[in-house]
C-alpha cells in the first residue's frame, strides 16, 4: 500500500513538473538586460534546424511554413536528416518569410548543418557527405563563401564535439530547445527512477524485518 501511495505521489509530482515546464517561458537573454539597437542594423528572427516529415519531423514543409509565418519569423532553414536529394521547391520568399533548403548530416560523433547557396549536392550517400564536409572543415575560415557548415546541438549527450574546432566551421548552434528539453527530461526521469527504487528497497527491507520478527516471536 505504501508503495502505491508513494508511486502515486511521484506521478502527481511528475504531472505538476510537466505543467510547470509548459508554462515556463525560455529566455536566451535575461529580460533585465536591455540594449539599444543601431538604426543601421536589423534584427532577424528565425529557426535554423527544422525537420519535416521527410526525416524525423511530424509535419510537411507547407505546414511548417504556415506556422512560421504565424509566428512572425523572418527565416527558416529546413535541415532534414541525411537527405541527399534535398528538395528546393520551397526555397524562396513566402510572404515575409525566407525559406532555405539545407540538410543535417552525420559527421564523426557529431551532426553538421550544411547549406549551399548554389544548391550544390553534398553527395549521393553518407560517404560522399563525409568527404565533402571534411574538405570544407579543413579550409581556412571564410574560404567557402557559397556554403554554410554549422555544428548542430553541440551540448546534446552523445553528440558533443571533441578535439580542436576546425577552421572551416562557420558557426555553432548554441541553443537547441529540443535538445535542452530532452536532456532535462532524461535527468528528471533518472531522478524519479532512483527515488522509486529507493522507496521500494526501503519498503522491502521493512517488510522483511517484520516477517523475520514474526517468525522469531
Amino acid at each position: 500500500m505504501k508503495v502505491i501511495a508513494t508511486l502515486s505521489f511521484l506521478l502527481v509530482t511528475f504531472c505538476l513538473y510537466g505543467f510547470y515546464l509548459n508554462q515556463y517561458d525560455f529566455a536566451v537573454v535575461p529580460t533585465q538586460i536591455s540594449s539599444e539597437h543601431s538604426r543601421n542594423l536589423y534584427d532577424y528572427k528565425g529557426v535554423m534546424n527544422v525537420h519535416t516529415d521527410l526525416s524525423s519531423g511530424s509535419a510537411p514543409a507547407s505546414f511548417v511554413i504556415t506556422s512560421a509565418k504565424l509566428a512572425n519569423l523572418d527565416f527558416v532553414f529546413f535541415t532534414d536528416y541525411n537527405i541527399f536529394n534535398v528538395p528546393t521547391t520551397f526555397e524562396s520568399y513566402h510572404g515575409n518569410l525566407l525559406v532555405f533548403n539545407a540538410g543535417k548530416y552525420s559527421y564523426l560523433d557529431s551532426r553538421l548543418l550544411y547549406y549551399s547557396l548554389n544548391q550544390d549536392r553534398i553527395g549521393s550517400n553518407l560517404g560522399d557527405a563525409q568527404v565533402k564536409l571534411s574538405d570544407l572543415l579543413s579550409q581556412k575560415t571564410g574560404a567557402s563563401k557559397d556554403t554554410l557548415t554549422i555544428l548542430a546541438h553541440p551540448y546534446k549527450a552523445g553528440f558533443s564535439w571533441s578535439g580542436e574546432i576546425p577552421s572551416g566551421l562557420d558557426g555553432f548552434e548554441l541553443v537547441n530547445l529540443k535538445s535542452l528539453i530532452n536532456r532535462a527530461w532524461e535527468e528528471f526521469i533518472s531522478i524519479i527512477f532512483d527515488l522509486t527504487m529507493m522507496v521500494i528497497l526501503v519498503t522491502t527491507y521493512r517488510d522483511q524485518r517484520r516477517c523475520h520478527r514474526r517468525k522469531i516471536s
